[in-house]
């Protein structure tokens, strides 16, 4: 009975153990670590347009989510050449509009007018649960209406610029809303779990016996609906031009997934979605890493009509 009563314990001891770190794993994808602007200024050296020499316009924007009113922080940069164009940047996962800053002076460049904005519970942006996208997508509409109110001639053509997680929400964000013209997507992950994984095993954290049912759990306590947010299936069914940039060396996408995606785009008839993967880059750095065939790329994009 002592030897029962032993093992008992540690069978008892163990699933608390797995239950506490699958809740643990939920809790951090549900909310990332915060880069705030202090945090980004000591990381990246900057952590508003200005400290680029851009002037801007800070906006909080009150949007619904999740059955709440919470602001999102957004930096306005207009082009010093008026222009109607306006780029709504979404950065990813534990990023904010300061990372997102890094593709502010190509944009300038372009002659658009860009918008960084801090996703819900991200930069300072009001505190709030990260889905991936899949609550995200709703308040890029709302961000939509106030500008269109605000800077009506400033905004009247729509682009957004989707980084990573950020790509998730765009596409997801464009499905619902007419208003948005077309999409570039950079970095995109094909399946938001699967890039779970893959970041897991890339910093040797506990794999699928914990991470399977930590996104079982935020689906069933929040209703999403990962197969949905899929950039692999959003870009089936993209409603408007897309250009995706994809780094030839991404850790959080595996190489067939990056060719299914890059199939998907080039089979779209709206004869302007283009595709461009730059060799030996990372996960998203790849302007980093071939700044010059990046801009070209997004320059010409955006001046499709």
């Amino acid at each position: 009975m002592t030897f029962i009563a032993a093992a008992a314990t540690l069978l008892f001891a163990a699933a608390c153990a797995w239950i506490a770190v699958v809740l643990l794993m939920m809790r951090a994808r549900l909310h990332p670590p915060r880069l705030s602007p202090i945090r980004a200024l000591l990381a990246l050296g900057r952590a508003h347009p200005d400290d680029l020499g851009f002037p801007y316009t800070q906006i909080r924007f009150e949007v619904d989510y999740v059955g709440r009113r919470i602001g999102l922080h957004g930096s306005l940069v207009l082009n010093p050449t008026p222009s109607n164009h306006l780029v709504i940047v979404l950065h990813g996962f534990a990023d904010s509009s300061a990372g997102a800053a890094a593709w502010l002076p190509m944009l300038s460049r372009c002659g658009v007018n860009v918008l960084l904005l801090d996703q819900p519970g991200h930069g300072e942006s009001d505190d709030a649960i990260c889905t991936a996208g899949w609550f995200e997508r709703h308040a890029i509409p709302q961000v939509i209406d106030r500008m269109r109110e605000d800077y009506p001639l400033a905004s009247s053509r729509i682009t957004l610029l989707g980084i990573s997680m950020g790509a998730a929400t765009a596409m997801a964000a464009a499905c619902l809303d007419s208003r948005i013209a077309d999409v570039i997507i950079d970095s995109p992950y094909a399946d938001y779990r699967k890039a779970c994984r893959l970041h897991a095993r890339l910093f040797g954290l506990p794999g699928m016996i914990f991470q399977a049912p930590a996104m079982w759990l935020m689906s069933r306590r929040y209703g999403i609906c990962f197969e949905e947010i899929a950039p692999m299936e959003l870009l089936k069914k993209l409603p408007c031009p897309v250009l995706l940039l994809q780094s030839g060396q991404d850790q959080f996408l595996e190489q067939s997934d990056a060719e299914a995606m890059r199939q998907v785009v080039m089979a779209k008839q709206d004869g302007k979605s283009r595709e461009l993967t730059i060799p030996g880059a990372a996960h998203i750095l790849a302007l980093a890493k071939d700044p010059q065939l990046y801009e070209s790329a997004v320059r010409q994009f955006l001046a499709q009509r």
